[in-house]
C-alpha cells in the first residue's frame, strides 16, 4: 500500500508598506521543515520598497510568487491570496510575524490526531522590531468544539497562527467591514463549523509594533462591538449570552476611551449601552480599565532576553 501524497499547504502573505519586516516573514516561511509548501504574497499597493524586495524573494525561492494590486485593505489582500492557493491547507502569515521552522509540520501532525479538525492553532510569542522575545501570549490547550470558549476569549491570539483546512473553510473569507478584527471573526466563524486542533508549543513569533497609536486601539475596539452585534445575529442559547456579555465589556471600553478623548455625550450613550445589555460584565470591564489606568505597572511584561529563534518552542 502506498502512502497518501503529502498534503500542500499554501502560506498566504498580505503585505502593505512592511519593507523592514517581509524579508524576514517570509524567509521563516520558507525555512519551514515541511517542504511541499507554496508562498502567495500578495503586495496591497504599498508605497515603499515591500514589492521589490518581495519580488526579489520569489526570484530566489521558485515556491514563491508575487501578485500585486491596488490597496484594498488586509482582508482583500487576504482573500485575494487565499483566490489564487492550490493547498489543502491555508496557513496565514502577515509580513511582520516570524514563524519556527516546524511550524506547519507540527501542526499538520495535530491534524492527523484529530482528523475532523478544521484549524489547527499553536502559542505564540511577543517579539520586538528586533525579533527579541519580549513576552507571551496565552496558553490556551482547547480542542474540539471550542465556540463558547472562543467567544470569550481569542485563544488562538493573533493572524498568523492558525493553519485552515480549506476543506474546512469552504466559501468563508474574512470580512472586509471588520478588517480591525477580521481574524478574529473568521476563527469564530470556522468554531460554528469545525474542531480546532492544538500544538502547545510557541511556533509563531506575533511582532508588537513601537508605531501602534491610541487611534489604532479605538479601531480595534470599534471593530470588536460591531463584530459581537453581527455575532449575535448568528447564535442562540449559551453561545448568544456569551457574546452578548463581550458586546457589553468591549462597548463600556469604547466609552472610556471616548470618555479620555474628551467625546462625553458619545461615550455616555456607550456606557449606557452596555450597562442595560448586561450590567454585571459591564461593571467589571469598567473596574478593570480603571485599576489598568491607576496602576499601569500591574500590566506585567515577561523579558526573555533572546532572539524567537534561539528558545526553545516547549518552554515560556
Amino acid at each position: 500500500m502506498t502512502n497518501p501524497p503529502a498534503p500542500r499547504v499554501s502560506v498566504i502573505v498580505p503585505a502593505f508598506n512592511a519593507e523592514w519586516t517581509i524579508r524576514r516573514a517570509l524567509e521563516s516561511a520558507a525555512r519551514q521543515s515541511w517542504r511541499n509548501i507554496e508562498i502567495v504574497i500578495v503586495d496591497d499597493g504599498s508605497t515603499d520598497r515591500t514589492g521589490e524586495i518581495a519580488a526579489a524573494f520569489c526570484a530566489d525561492e521558485k515556491r514563491a510568487r508575487l501578485i500585486r494590486q491596488p490597496n484594498g485593505g488586509e482582508s482583500a489582500a487576504r482573500n485575494r491570496a487565499i483566490s489564487e492557493a492550490t493547498g489543502e491547507w491555508i496557513a496565514p502569515l502577515d509580513a511582520d510575524d516570524l514563524w519556527h521552522p516546524d511550524k506547519i509540520e507540527r501542526q499538520l501532525e495535530a491534524a492527523r490526531r484529530i482528523p475532523e479538525a478544521g484549524l489547527v492553532y499553536c502559542w505564540s510569542r511577543l517579539i520586538d522590531a528586533d525579533d527579541e522575545v519580549i513576552g507571551t501570549a496565552p496558553e490556551a490547550e482547547l480542542e474540539g468544539k471550542v465556540l463558547l470558549e472562543h467567544l470569550g476569549s481569542n485563544f488562538v491570539g493573533n493572524g498568523s497562527t492558525p493553519l485552515i483546512s480549506t476543506l474546512a473553510l469552504g466559501d468563508l473569507r474574512y470580512n472586509p467591514d471588520f478588517d480591525a478584527c477580521a481574524d478574529y471573526l473568521l476563527q469564530l466563524q470556522l468554531a460554528m463549523r469545525t474542531l480546532f486542533a492544538v500544538v502547545p508549543a510557541f511556533l509563531t513569533g506575533y511582532r508588537l509594533s513601537a508605531t501602534n497609536t491610541s487611534s489604532d486601539a479605538l479601531r480595534m475596539i470599534r471593530g470588536h462591538v460591531r463584530m459581537f452585534e453581527f455575532l449575535i445575529q448568528h447564535l442562540n442559547g449559551g453561545e448568544r449570552a456569551v457574546a452578548e456579555r463581550q458586546l457589553s465589556r468591549w462597548r463600556a471600553r469604547l466609552g472610556l476611551v471616548l470618555l479620555r478623548r474628551g467625546q462625553a455625550r458619545d461615550a455616555a450613550s456607550h456606557i449606557a449601552k452596555s450597562l442595560g445589555r448586561a450590567p454585571a460584565a459591564a461593571c467589571r470591564e469598567i473596574l478593570h480599565q480603571v485599576r489598568v489606568a491607576a496602576w499601569p505597572g500591574g500590566q506585567t511584561r515577561v523579558e526573555s532576553g533572546g532572539s524567537f529563534f534561539d528558545l526553545v518552542p516547549e518552554q515560556p
